[in-house]
């Protein structure tokens, strides 16, 4: 059986990581070791990771530098073909690498394997719809990565198993990128390999952990990938097959980020560049007039309409449970 080397990225996660380590500890595959990265932490973290005893386990310290400088030291210190990663405030259910391996021997060439996700947020848990994919209990090769990206994330940094020759070839996670440097390495991915994906349920992403990067800060740059595609675009070097998804999804990232912009009343300059250039959509057009409206309003009035989203969605999730 192959053996897999887990990456978990460390930084202040001191009231998670065990719950995330003894996810690893608990796998009904037992071949791997297991490499945590502390980013730098200035809390427990690290005599939390060093109270548990397992031989597998490898603990290394550095300055901080941030999560995908973290997880591409773990790339490096990793001594098996396949690694797999891990956010040290997420949880992997039991079956998790059996069924990365599985996947691994029906597809072994290609980019990427990941599985479904369950998000618990307080004491809700569920499982997003992929409108792109076929039903559980389905697996196979993800018929257009952009596509199922676009409406979710099919996936995850806690999800995903990689072969390491693929990141000597797209290459490793983008340093200088605060939030979003996961998605980017995604994306380059896809550009060049087949991504296989499994919709058993064997992750566990908790919404509500305090420090969660993606819960506390907004994006204000593009990610590296865009540039790349734009310039491939001009040069007619994205393949047929795949432009207009590829297209959406960053007219999609980028009127989210618009959003984020917009309502936390930051870089409203930087919401009109991402709107302008996103406006060519097809499938987001009303959230792009929506939020283009939104840009002549002043903050305490976005600020009133994204305070009654919550409520708008526990009506809208009443009318559909009492219909």
């Amino acid at each position: 059986m192959e053996k897999i080397s887990v990456v978990i990225p460390l930084y202040n996660k001191a009231a998670y990581i065990e719950r995330a380590i003894q996810s690893v500890l608990a796998q009904s595959s037992p071949d791997y070791e297991l490499i945590i990265i502390d980013d730098g932490s200035t809390d427990d973290s690290s005599k939390m990771v060093q109270s548990i005893t397992d031989s597998r386990i490898q603990l290394i310290q550095q300055r901080n530098q941030g999560e995908c400088a973290a997880r591409n030291r773990g790339i490096q210190e990793a001594n098996y073909e396949l690694i797999a990663f891990l956010d040290a405030d997420d949880a992997w259910k039991p079956g998790f690498l059996k069924t990365i391996l599985r996947l691994r021997s029906t597809y072994p060439n290609v980019g990427a394997y990941a599985v479904e996700c369950e998000w618990q947020d307080t004491d809700i848990i569920f499982v997003p719809d992929i409108p792109s994919l076929p039903p559980p209990p389905w697996e196979g090769i993800i018929p257009s990565y952009f596509r199922s990206a676009t409406y979710y994330a099919s996936v995850t940094s806690s999800s995903v198993a990689i072969p390491k020759y693929i990141f000597e070839d797209v290459g490793y996670f983008p340093k200088n990128v605060v939030i979003g440097g996961d998605l980017d390495m995604w994306a380059r991915i896809a550009l060049k390999y087949p991504i296989v994906f499994s919709r058993n349920v064997e992750v566990t992403l908790f919404r509500d952990a305090e420090n969660r990067v993606g819960n506390t800060r907004i994006v204000e740059e593009e990610l590296p990938f865009m540039k790349m595609v734009e310039q491939s675009m001009q040069e007619d070097k994205i393949p047929s097959a795949i432009l207009e998804d590829l297209q959406e999804y960053l007219a999609c990232w980028r009127i989210n980020a618009a959003k984020d912009c917009i309502f936390q009343n930051r870089r409203i300059d930087l919401a009109y560049e991402f709107l302008r250039k996103s406006r060519d959509t097809n499938r987001f057009k009303k959230k792009w007039y929506l939020l283009k409206s939104m840009l002549f309003l002043p903050y305490s009035f976005r600020k009133m309409v994204w305070a009654m989203k919550p409520l708008m969605q526990s009506f809208l999730r009443k009318i559909s449970f009492n219909m």
